[in-house]
């Protein structure tokens, strides 16, 4: 049997953040409803996670201008920049989420993390250690295309260097509790 691929998910999946919390941040910082904020983040979702925003700052400015600010100041990019680097700080692991990708590299699988995301997700990624812990991290808006896209899969297995190869992808769907080790390996035999 070829070894397997397991593709796990960041958000949701192996990490938790007050989401909430960071729309009622962010709310207060710019002074933007959070309906129109969460709105602008659904709008210019598919760009910031593609890449098509060059630095994290054209990432705010186009956030902030799909939330109805048309030129929002210098000061205030770098605010939200900053504040959106602190929230990054506040994202924290499953309590399972290491041990289970040790285990499956134990076991011979090979891992990737692989998610749909912007510019400030390669910050925590970093900090979180989860570049060692994986055989490879594939970040959308790195590799220019997000799920459910080929591309971004395709990515991930050269990344990792699957030829033939079983597949087995999980996402924040398979995350309500906190036994993530258990369902996947009981998932994947």
């Amino acid at each position: 049997m070829p070894p397997r691929a397991v593709l796990l998910d960041l958000y949701d999946t192996l990490v938790d953040g007050d989401w909430q919390g960071w729309r009622t941040e962010l709310s207060t910082l710019t002074g933007i409803d959070e309906d129109e904020l969460s709105m602008a983040y659904h709008v210019t979702r598919e760009e910031r996670n593609t890449g098509a925003y060059a630095t994290v700052e054209d990432s705010v400015v186009a956030l902030l201008g799909a939330a109805g600010l048309a030129a929002p100041s210098e000061d205030l990019v770098h605010d939200v920049v900053q504040a959106e680097e602190a929230f990054g700080g506040r994202i924290r692991l499953y309590d399972d989420s290491l041990s289970t990708v040790a285990a499956l590299r134990e076991r011979g699988d090979r891992t990737a993390l692989v998610s749909n995301c912007s510019h400030a997700t390669r910050s925590i990624v970093e900090q979180l250690g989860l570049p060692a812990a994986f055989d490879a991290v594939i970040l959308s808006f790195e590799v220019r295309v997000r799920k459910p896209e080929p591309g971004i899969y395709l990515a991930a297995l050269q990344a990792i260097g699957a030829q033939e190869i079983s597949v087995r992808a999980f996402d924040y769907l398979f995350r309500p509790t906190n036994a993530l080790t258990e369902r996947l390996l009981r998932r994947i035999g």
